[in-house]
């Protein structure tokens, strides 16, 4: 995976995840889970991230002349560091937990707790 193709998910998951945990009476569950899926892909493919890098031209004499002759882009590897991949797992992991506390009710939690002040309380 390209390393800006992964940066790209990286937005796309975080917009995903800030979507359930700012919104939650929204579409809780199609972005959750979403986010899940996004987030546990960059987790696994955070280690066989590539990106371009020029090589430089080599130079060859041809008939007493000298040409430079570009090489061209190479992709070489840019693994990303295992915290990085840790904290998508974590994300991945809490955006799951926000699906099945969705699925189950519990989530998103209710405005009225009980500990509201009364007119009579007031």
């Amino acid at each position: 995976m390209l390393l800006a193709h992964y940066y790209a998910g990286v937005l796309g998951a975080g917009a995903l995840t800030a979507a359930w945990l700012f919104r939650p009476s929204d579409r809780t569950a199609v972005t959750s889970l979403s986010a899940f899926v996004l987030w546990t892909l960059l987790a696994v493919f955070g280690a066989d991230t590539e990106t371009y890098a020029d090589s430089a031209a080599s130079v060859q004499t041809v008939n007493n002349t000298t040409l430079a002759v570009p090489q061209g882009e190479q992709l070489v590897a840019a693994p990303l560091p295992t915290e990085f991949r840790l904290l998508a797992l974590l994300w991945a992991l809490l955006s799951v937990l926000a699906f099945i506390l969705y699925t189950l009710g519990v989530y998103p939690p209710d405005d009225a707790t009980g500990d509201e002040p009364t007119e009579a309380n007031s």
